[in-house]
């Protein structure tokens, strides 16, 4: 039995050194940290948009995914930079949509959910992301 308890023990141990559970934050294999994902959910209504704004370091990366449910389940999915461009401009998404992007200035950078094209449907938005 004691056998038993040390061989689980070291295996604890090992498992934890080894980096076990990444991509829910904590420290990755080498010691270097690994960012958690965020998770926001929004109801968007017709005739609106829904932001989110974030701060982004220059070069920082803001990547996940969104998918959209109601009516055709799509919504117009774009980023605005602190001095208002768009710096990302998909258009419409449906369903499920990753994206990526690196970013080229400082700031606070908004994501727009628009749904303004949308005479009667809201949509349901759920929005899986980062920055690292």
């Amino acid at each position: 039995m004691k056998h038993l308890l040390l061989v689980v023990l070291i295996s604890l141990v090992l498992l934890g050194a080894a980096g076990c559970g990444r991509g829910s934050g904590g420290y990755g294999p080498v010691g270097e940290y690994v960012v958690p994902y965020r998770d926001e959910n929004f109801t968007v209504k017709p005739f609106t948009a829904t932001e989110l704004t974030i701060n982004i370091s220059n070069g920082a990366v803001l990547e996940g995914y969104v998918t959209v449910r109601g009516g055709n389940d799509d919504i117009r999915f774009y980023i605005k930079d602190s001095y208002g461009n768009k710096v990302l401009d998909i258009n419409r998404v449906q369903g499920r949509y990753d994206f990526f992007y690196r970013a080229t200035s400082e700031g606070f950078h908004t994501i727009y959910l628009d749904n303004s094209f949308s005479i009667i449907t809201s949509k349901q938005v759920y929005m899986h992301y980062r920055v690292r």
